[in-house]
């Protein structure tokens, strides 16, 4: 039939087999259900599927009877769109009965029920993501996505431009799928996403937020931010302005010492002229840890570079392991980031040894007056280079 083939005998990822997995396909019928999505696309690429996605021609509400009657948990996680999700033994996966688009208004989708695998498919983004597995190990691939993945091409479903008016998250998708999947960009999907850039600024900071830090997680994506500026996409993320040249220029250092940044704090080096920490934070909605990280990375780097075994131990105690070795990849001499970086994990961070506690002991009363005392006492200890024993500090108290 078309659009079916079989899969390799070596073809065995370990969620196919779980016992999760067979389970739904014996509960729901083997004609009835199949994997779909990342799952399927990594594991013919040999990569370690996380999430696991399935599709099935039942309604949800006939999913959730089968599936209970199986002894499989039910959660409706969204059942109004299709979607139940299956829990056994601590493992879970999504089951999304089969749909078609009715009506899109560039974020949202209003979609009916159908029981046509192809009609399914039609409605997804790119043909590497159309791809189904059944039970019986038969790959179902209608939009040649399979031969896509294996020439490390990313192309939209049909029409780039209508597959991005449906939803304008799309063109973050494409390109971080580009990082991931692709050596080239796709020109036609480059071409809609240059046409329709303006669509993103309608998207919520939370959906940028997150494509952009999956995007930036790849190991080297300086191409596929390229073309994302080239594209215009950039700026109506960014309005305020974006450093295309640092973020490049901090790809390039990272090539060069064969070391990775954070996502996070590549997301923040493409904008800092432009917004402060905070802001970015703010902005983009960034969660409390990252905006703490970013706040302390940006004091790092807008004080005195980090070039010895005293302003490493110094950087340390203000602020972590994971921002000091982000500043020196960030700000350091090429020559020398190898050298701090193994310096800076070898440092143990210094601990200052005052407490309160030892100053209640020698009668000083609690207040304002033993605050200040306290942070006198870890100037002189900071300035002493973490010299400084607890005895040395208070014996003139």
């Amino acid at each position: 039939m078309k659009g079916y083939s079989s899969l390799p005998a070596d073809w065995n990822p370990a969620w196919f087999n779980s016992e999760l997995s067979q389970k739904v396909f014996t509960a729901l019928g083997t004609d009835y259900v199949r994997v779909v999505g990342g799952a399927v696309r990594d594991s013919l690429l040999g990569i370690e599927a996380s999430d696991v996605d399935m599709a099935t021609r039942h309604t949800p509400e006939i999913t959730e009877t089968l599936l209970t009657k199986a002894g499989i948990k039910t959660v409706r996680t969204g059942i109004e769109h299709g979607t139940v999700t299956a829990v056994l033994d601590g493992g879970s996966c999504e089951i999304t009965t089969l749909r078609k688009d009715k009506e899109t208004d560039g974020r949202h989708a209003v979609v009916e029920f159908t029981d046509d695998w192809a009609e399914d498919a039609a409605r997804r983004d790119f043909t590497i993501n159309a791809l189904y597995v059944s039970a019986d190990r038969m790959l179902f691939d209608p939009c040649d996505g399979h031969a896509d993945l294996l020439s490390g091409r990313v192309r939209f479903i049909g029409d780039a431009s209508e597959r991005i008016k449906e939803d304008a998250l799309r063109v973050l998708r494409f390109y971080r799928f580009s990082a991931r999947f692709s050596d080239a960009i796709d020109g036609a999907g480059q071409r809609a996403c240059t046409a329709l850039a303006n669509l993103v600024q309608h998207l919520s900071a939370e959906r940028v937020r997150d494509e952009m830090l999956k995007l930036l997680s790849v190991e080297r994506p300086a191409r596929v931010v390229k073309a994302m500026a080239s594209a215009g996409v950039l700026t109506h993320i960014f309005p305020n302005g974006y450093d295309l040249k640092s973020l490049v220029g901090q790809f390039e250092r990272e090539t060069e010492c064969d070391i990775n940044s954070c996502a996070e704090a590549r997301f923040w080096i493409l904008v800092r002229p432009f917004y402060g920490a905070d802001e970015i934070s703010r902005n983009f909605r960034l969660s409390g840890k990252t905006r703490k990280f970013l706040t302390q990375l940006e004091s790092l780097l807008l004080g005195t570079p980090i070039g010895n075994g005293e302003q490493i131990a110094l950087a340390l105690y203000q602020t972590s392991q994971q921002t000091v070795e982000q500043a020196i990849i960030t700000a350091s001499d090429i020559s020398g980031v190898t050298d701090l970086l193994d310096a800076s994990r070898k440092t143990t961070p210094p601990v200052f040894p005052v407490k309160g506690r030892n100053l209640l002991a020698l009668g000083m009363k609690p207040g304002a007056e033993m605050g200040e005392h306290l942070a006198d006492l870890e100037k002189r200890w900071i300035d002493s280079g973490f010299t400084l024993s607890k005895n040395q500090l208070l014996q003139e108290e």
